[in-house]
């Protein structure tokens, strides 16, 4: 009976705690990007773009809501063009700001435990130092916790 109770309890906890948590909350369960030529996303695999139930993650360059320890949501992507532009904006006319953060792994085997800048820009980040074929992480903040949906774009510049 008390091992019963136990197991409805930790269920209920965990119940608890997982309930609203956005699913790409940090680098281990970035959300993968399908595609990056010339497409807009709201939802990816049945998921809303939002950052309703994120968490901070850290600071990870010079971004400023970084260094706020803003929420954030975490995406992956793979280039297929050495330059791209990448833009974020509330879902729907939505009046909230983003932050966006475009990093590389310092260690590929170790791919969550180091990271380098490449660019980070309030909106928009157009970057020209990818290289075709390698993987990414795409870090998206809120200016001021909002916990909006957003939409991502992907342009391929070449």
């Amino acid at each position: 009976m008390i091992r019963q109770f136990l197991i409805a309890l930790t269920f209920l906890l965990f119940s608890i705690y997982s309930f609203g948590q956005i699913v790409n909350d940090s680098c281990e369960v970035a959300t993968v990007i399908p595609n990056v030529e010339n497409n807009c996303y709201t939802s990816i695999g049945g998921e809303t773009l939002s950052l309703n139930g994120a968490t901070p993650n850290g600071v990870f360059g010079n971004c400023v809501m970084q260094a706020q320890d803003a929420n954030n949501a975490w995406f992956s992507l793979t280039a297929i063009g050495c330059d791209m532009e990448i833009t974020v904006a509330g879902a729907g006319g939505s009046a909230a700001t983003f932050e966006l953060t475009l990093l590389t792994f310092e260690d590929p085997s170790n791919p969550c435990r180091g990271f380098a800048q490449i660019a980070c820009a309030p909106s928009t980040i157009t970057s020209s130092q990818l290289n075709i074929g390698d993987s990414y992480f795409l870090l998206v903040t809120s200016t001021g916790n909002e916990e909006e949906d957003f939409e991502l774009c992907f342009k391929d510049l070449r």
